[in-house]
């Protein structure tokens, strides 16, 4: 019950910054770590495959596509000069962040490792769609409307100003 507390305050505090950050790619990495926390969320609130599916489909495909679509639509002059010092300073926040939901991670991989475990079983595509739909309908609701809130930020951010 403790994780699940954890990770809702994850989610919200990366959900936050996602919608708080000026910079395209920040955003979109509090985003991907926002999705993360919702996936943790998911798994402990009963429905572990969901949270796999948003991981594998929502962070893992989607958002690599946000990240092209920024890169593609946000051409800024670049620096050729990157030292290890910028790129720390630059990324400090969501390097903090990431670290900070790693080691949840972790912390959670060990309680899942100590509690006894169930007999595995195979999943067809009705009990997916159950799980999904009927069971966590709330979380994929919410889930659509951040990536829709995400896409519309994406287009702001890349659309160029005419003069």
């Amino acid at each position: 019950m403790v994780t699940l507390y954890i990770s809702t305050i994850f989610s919200i505090l990366a959900i936050a910054l996602a919608l708080s950050s000026r910079q395209a790619m920040h955003a979109l990495l509090y985003l991907l770590l926002g999705l993360a926390a919702l996936s943790i969320n998911l798994a402990n609130s009963g429905s572990p495959l969901a949270g796999v599916l948003l991981m594998i489909i929502y962070a893992g495909a989607i958002m690599v596509l946000f990240v092209f679509v920024v890169m593609l639509l946000n051409r800024a002059p670049t620096s050729t000069s990157i030292t290890a010092a910028s790129f720390v300073k630059q990324f400090i926040g969501p390097l903090t962040f990431s670290a900070c939901l790693f080691s949840f991670l972790v912390f959670a991989q060990i309680m899942v490792i100590q509690t006894p475990s169930e007999e595995k079983t195979a999943f067809t595509v009705n009990q997916i769609s159950e799980v999904l739909f009927l069971d966590g309908w709330f979380f994929v609701e919410m889930i659509s409307l951040l990536l829709t809130a995400a896409l519309i930020g994406a287009f702001h951010i890349g659309k160029r100003r005419e003069q």
